[in-house]
């Protein structure tokens, strides 16, 4: 019930923070309500900037660091919801009691080595593909007045726009000649 709770929390966070951003695109924000995990942390990484807001690395660095910081959300919230169990069996006995606490410290074992093991894969992954020349100062998008198609793109999309242009400009020239 509480991954329900988390995500639609997050949706409604992500659909109000694109209004005050003026995005174009509410399809990430809105798909946190459902996948929070996935979507959330590319919105973030794509989302217009504030004055005086900076995003480096590149979007494959921001995503994947959003990932791991949403993992750890995440796996600090199955941790505690694993102790409730624990903490109110209301056994009968010391030994039930003792069997609960002993359930529940094999848990956190299992918990922190996930978390462990999945952050430290997506950070590594994200390190390599991290673009340190990449630093995005805000604002940006709409708060900064871009209202051409090119700017209303995701990253990828308006690379390929961007290849595609210089690659029609060489042809023209190639055939001017």
């Amino acid at each position: 019930m509480w991954w329900l709770l988390l995500n639609v929390s997050l949706g409604i966070w992500a659909v109000i923070d694109a209004k005050k951003r003026q995005e174009k695109s509410m399809l990430f924000p809105g798909l946190s309500f459902f996948a929070a995990p996935i979507f959330l942390p590319a919105y973030i990484a794509g989302r217009n900037l504030k004055e005086g807001e900076v995003r480096k690395g590149g979007k494959a660095w921001n995503i994947l660091k959003n990932i791991a910081l949403f993992w750890t959300i995440m796996y600090a919230a199955f941790g505690i919801s694993s102790l409730f169990p624990a903490v109110g069996t209301g056994t009968a006995s010391e030994l039930q009691y003792a069997g609960a606490v002993t359930g529940a410290d094999l848990d956190m074992v299992f918990i922190v080595g996930q978390w462990f093991c999945g952050t430290i894969g997506v950070l590594l992954v994200g390190t390599f593909l991290k673009k340190s020349a990449v630093v995005e100062n805000g604002p940006t998008g709409t708060l900064a007045g871009h209202t051409d198609a090119e700017n209303d793109l995701p990253g990828f999309a308006s690379e390929v726009i961007n290849v595609t242009k210089k690659r029609i400009k060489k042809k023209i020239v190639f055939v001017i000649k």
